[in-house]
């Protein structure tokens, strides 16, 4: 008898679609696996910058002092207060000397960032205006926080430091963080 092969058999056409259908499973798992960990790393790299900005944050906090000129100031949404500014003495901005000014983070709520800005004393004086300096990204809320006698507040209007700044964060994912900086 001979037969007549014009088409699949059943058979094949069914251990073609299961090979077909392992061979997808695969890759869907190995891509649905680098996305998941891709994400996992963003979002580490994200908190990564979030403790460096506020580790900066701190360090110009316990490095302010007092000068009558630039008093210590906060608000809900800002702080500023006496720091040493590295400034160009040089054309070409070479140079470079430090000398008092006023040190300043602000939220911006435009750019969703904590905005900082650095600005000499002599340029203080004449009103110029920095450019903001975007510190955090991708930040919905932030609150200030000033201590003193164990009582938080939401303003800070005297010439000396608080005992503490509190920092209150809400990120673009919804995560929460709040940050202490006692003053020595």
């Amino acid at each position: 008898m001979s037969e007549n092969k014009n088409g699949f058999m059943l058979i094949e056409m069914l251990l073609v679609v299961s090979i077909v259908a392992v061979i997808a499973l695969a890759i869907y798992s190995s891509l649905s696996a680098g996305v998941h960990i891709w994400k996992r790393l963003d979002r580490g790299a994200s908190e990564m910058h979030l403790f460096l900005a506020l580790e900066k944050m701190q360090k110009n906090l316990r490095n302010s002092f007092a000068f009558k000129a630039i008093g210590f100031e906060g608000a809900e949404n800002e702080i500023s207060f006496p720091g040493l500014v590295l400034v160009k003495t040089d054309k070409e901005g070479e140079a470079l000397h430090q000398e008092p000014g006023r040190i300043r983070y602000y939220y911006d709520a435009a750019s969703q960032s904590l905005c900082f800005e650095k600005t000499s004393y002599a340029d203080w004086i004449k009103g110029i205006k920095k450019e903001c300096q975007k510190e955090i990204q991708g930040v919905k809320k932030i609150i200030f926080e000033y201590q003193d006698s164990h009582l938080w507040q939401t303003a800070w209007k005297e010439n000396k430091a608080p005992q503490a700044v509190r920092l209150k964060t809400v990120m673009a994912d919804n995560n929460e963080r709040q940050f202490t900086i006692v003053f020595p």
